[in-house]
């Protein structure tokens, strides 16, 4: 039986790395289309957006696919292997790992970087900077830990006739698992924490439809991480290695890319509201909440890239749909929190987003504090 008659899951690694990079490279470039529409400047989060997602992209074009080239997907058994091929197959999964944990890192700060700018409340930042915390702790200083310290030297992977001396498999597994966990609660306080900041703004149903949807999509890249750690869990206890791995890179590169995807969508909800009103109904435009109720664009969401938070006076919006109180904007990150009596009102600017917070001078202020 020849090679070529053996099963291969390479090619299945290969499209999907293929088609995953090019889909997180257009959403984030269609973010930063967004930002030059108003700045040059970019703020912290889009640069770590950029940096996660053309780390994630070098990981998938060419690593990846010269990894399922080497052999990433074929049984042990299969004549294809050689010596020198495991030893190469060994070096670009190594290096595929090791890019795709610290693109999942900075695509993980930039989410951080973007919530801490949106400057919801007192309680709302310390949970992001916990958050944070985590990220940093599990998503990059322990994988560079187990990476470049746990055996040395570290090219001993690849090269098994070099003496080294290695930490237990067991904590290599620890890490594996204790990274994915960190990734799926991450997810599930990016998506809980600003529905919780909202519970008590007065919301229409169409536009707490869009909020709970655009948080919620979070999700997505949570089921992917359990989906994940699933495979991981086989891949450790598999009897094929080499075969098996090919289910678990695919799902690390799936849970890259709808991270990168997700954390990009608030930025883009505008323009991917005014497209779904191109093919949906006029009539169930109101239903879906697809009309507009402002006449702001997504460039605001850039309007300052100020670091210094400063105060000036500001004129509450009309409202747009009779009714007696405003509704948190969420439209561009902008928040406006309406009173229940008429009062002066305070435009806040801060974080490297440049967001627009506006609070009302009153109770209403204290309302996320």
């Amino acid at each position: 039986m020849t090679s070529e008659q053996w099963p291969n899951k390479g090619g299945e690694v290969i499209r999907v790395a293929i088609a995953m990079a090019i889909l997180s490279a257009l959403s984030t470039i269609w973010r930063l289309a967004l930002r030059f529409r108003v700045s040059p400047w970019m703020g912290l989060s889009d640069w770590l957006m950029l940096a996660g997602t053309t780390t994630s992209f070098v990981c998938n074009i060419p690593f990846i696919i010269r990894a399922a080239n080497a052999g990433a997907g074929r049984f042990m058994a299969d004549p294809f292997w050689t010596a020198d091929r495991t030893s190469t197959f060994i070096q670009f999964e190594f290096i595929t790992i090791c890019l795709q944990m610290y693109a999942m890192f900075l695509v993980k700060l930039s989410i951080c970087s973007y919530l801490l700018a949106l400057d919801f409340s007192r309680k709302f930042r310390v949970i992001i900077w916990f958050i944070t915390s985590i990220v940093v702790t599990f998503n990059l200083i322990m994988p560079l830990l187990m990476h470049f310290a746990s055996c040395r030297p570290f090219y001993f992977r690849w090269n098994p006739e070099i003496e080294a001396e290695c930490w237990p498999m067991m904590v290599g597994k620890v890490t594996e698992y204790a990274q994915i966990v960190s990734n799926i609660c991450t997810d599930l306080v990016y998506a809980s924490a600003p529905l919780v900041c909202f519970r008590r703004a007065d919301l229409t149903n169409q536009m707490r439809f869009k909020v709970r949807l655009m948080f919620l999509l979070a999700l997505a890249g949570t089921a992917a991480s359990v989906v994940k750690m699933v495979k991981l869990h086989q891949w450790l206890h598999s009897n094929e290695p080499f075969y098996d791995i090919a289910d678990l890179a695919i799902w690390g590169i799936n849970e890259i890319a709808i991270c990168i995807i997700v954390a990009n969508l608030p930025i883009q909800r505008k323009s991917i509201c005014s497209a779904v009103a191109l093919v949906v109904p006029e009539h169930l435009h109101s239903r879906f909440g697809l009309e507009s109720g402002d006449e702001h664009s997504e460039d605001e969401i850039y309007q300052s890239t100020r670091e210094n938070t400063r105060q000036t006076p500001y004129t509450a919006p009309e409202m747009d749909d009779g009714s007696e109180m405003a509704i948190i904007q969420l439209e561009n990150g902008r928040i406006v929190m309406a009173p229940t009596t008429p009062g002066p009102a305070v435009v806040r600017e801060s974080g490297s987003q440049g967001t627009l917070t506006t609070f009302w001078n009153n109770d209403s202020k204290d309302s996320f504090t």
